[in-house]
């Protein structure tokens, strides 16, 4: 690993994180939020210096092989933020339980996940407040994701491109650093590290 890289591993698997760390990784990102294999928060456990980010996913490729990914498991009775809040909580309950320290967890509430529309995914953007108040940090991954594409299509563009979806997450991102969001998942890293710093610009001439 390069001299000051961070290096973090997407897996749902023990042995895979168990691994990664062994060998300087310093994040494992588990986007089953430690339901797939229940043994990877006790490997983060023994990895004190580790993060793990926990992300709400209510099914493993559920209802995939359908027009709608996870359409089985995207009715939220109580309200797509108030589910996923609580949900995810439960998920981070289980994984202080197995030893995880307060200070390694950073919570993710899935964007595109279980959550295959604009209308789910938009209410989680705006309530992300209150993500932030758990005291945990946030992890937003919106980058290409369905939703983006079809709220681009809704504001009248005819056919978004990748490039349009990029242009769409930099502006993302850069909402999401106003609000406070730790870290911003993307595909363009450069889009997304311009919208953002042109935000910090806005708000250190507004604060003078």
């Amino acid at each position: 690993i390069p001299e000051g890289a961070v290096l973090s591993i997407d897996t749902t698997r023990a042995s895979v994180a168990r691994m990664a760390l062994e060998h300087g990784a310093q994040i494992i990102n588990d986007v089953s939020g430690g339901r797939l294999d229940c043994k990877v928060p006790h490997v983060v456990a023994e990895h004190s210096e580790s993060l793990y980010i926990v992300q709400h996913w209510r099914g493993w490729l559920a209802g995939s092989a359908g027009d709608v990914p996870d359409a089985d498991t995207s009715v939220y009775a109580n309200g797509v933020v108030d589910d996923v809040y609580d949900e995810l909580m439960k998920q981070v309950d289980d994984v202080l339980q197995a030893g995880v320290s307060p200070s390694q967890i950073i919570i993710d509430p899935g964007l595109g996940f279980s959550k295959p529309s604009v209308e789910h995914n938009f209410p989680l953007m705006t309530a992300l407040e209150r993500f932030n108040a758990t005291g945990y940090p946030v992890l937003i991954g919106a980058s290409r994701k369905r939703f983006v594409g079809a709220a681009l299509a809704d504001a009248g563009i005819d056919k978004p491109d990748m490039d349009s979806k990029d242009n769409a997450t930099a502006a993302i991102s850069a909402l999401c650093a106003e609000h406070g969001v730790w870290a911003v998942r993307v595909h363009d890293v450069e889009k997304s590290r311009d919208a953002v710093a042109i935000g910090n610009a806005w708000r250190a001439f507004a604060n003078d």
